[in-house]
This record gives structure tokens, sequence and C-alpha cells, in this order.
């Protein structure tokens, strides 16, 4: 590990300056850089690579069980455990697809339109309608036009005072 850490370093500081500060000896050092790469470590380089492959295929869902049992069935006889060790070290982690939720009740039935897009009335408080585009003006507040009709708006109830006033200067009732 030490070694490995000086080598990612070499570039950047002296190697005997590094094996000092580390208490290992650069001789060391200069062995393990000759030494021939481990069967377990060239197998498990070849195993990281085919890890990406099934990784990258599944669009980055798969997690360790998943890619151990594809591993398996390509060929690849490996344990779980070190599938989710070479995976950790390679920065892949498994993202499954969230699954679909239903955000609707299934039962429910459209309210009826009783106006039928007729707003007019002969007195007051026979037809109340709602709606749910507020007009505002610069300061945020909802402006109510006044309109000469029999239909009242709820959402005209809460306003600012100063919004009573119509653009023609009569006070809205």
């Amino acid at each position: 590990m030490r070694y490995s850490c000086i080598h990612r370093r070499r570039s950047l500081n002296p190697v005997r300056m590094m094996c000092d500060a580390l208490k290992v000896s650069a001789s060391g050092y200069y062995d393990w850089q000759a030494r021939p790469e481990s069967p377990r470590a060239s197998y498990d380089r070849q195993l990281t690579e085919t890890i990406r492959q099934v990784h990258a295929e599944s669009d980055g869902t798969y997690g360790s069980p998943r890619v151990h049992a594809e591993l398996n069935a390509t060929g690849h006889p490996c344990g779980r455990p070190k599938v989710a060790r070479l995976m950790h070290l390679a920065g892949l982690k498994g993202c499954p697809k969230r699954r679909f939720r239903v955000t609707t009740k299934s039962g429910m039935t459209r309210a009826s339109n009783l106006l039928e897009q007729d707003f007019s009335a002969a007195t007051t408080n026979e037809r109340w309608a709602s709606d749910n585009h507020l007009p505002v003006d610069r300061t945020g507040l909802v402006v109510p036009g006044c309109r000469y009709g029999s239909v009242l708006a709820t959402h005209h109830w809460l306003v600012h005072e100063s919004a009573y006033q119509s653009s023609s200067g009569t006070r809205c009732t």
C-alpha cells in the first residue's frame, strides 16, 4: 500500500524523500516496482473490466447481487463479496429504477359541469363559480375586476383594500 502511494506521487516528489517519510527502503520500492503482477491482481483487473461492462449495459442500475448473477451466468465464476469489493474499488454503485407509483385513485369520477358555461343569473347568489387563475398586481395582491353581474367568485373575498377600486374609479361591492 505504501509503495503504491509512492508510485502514484513519484512525479510530484523525490522517491527517496517519500520512502524516508513513509519509513520504507528505496530498494524495497524499486523491487516492488520491478515485480510482476500477481495472478490474483491480474484476475481482479480483468474481472473489474468485465464488471464495468455489465454495469454499463444495465445503465448503472445493477448492484453487486445482479452483477454477480450476470457474471456467473456468462462463465465468470466468483463470489458476491468479491464482486462487491471490486465494484467498491472501481467506484461503481447500483441505482435501481424507482417503482411506478399510482398517484390517482381509480374509482373517482369527474364532477359534472352543472352550469355548462352559462354564468348568467337572474338574482344574486343564484350561481356560484370559482377560478384558480388569480390576476395579481405589481405587489402580488389579487386584483379582482369590477364586474357587474350576478356571479360571485370566492377568491375575491380576501384581497387588499386598495384592490376594491376599479380602474374607472367606482368602488366594487
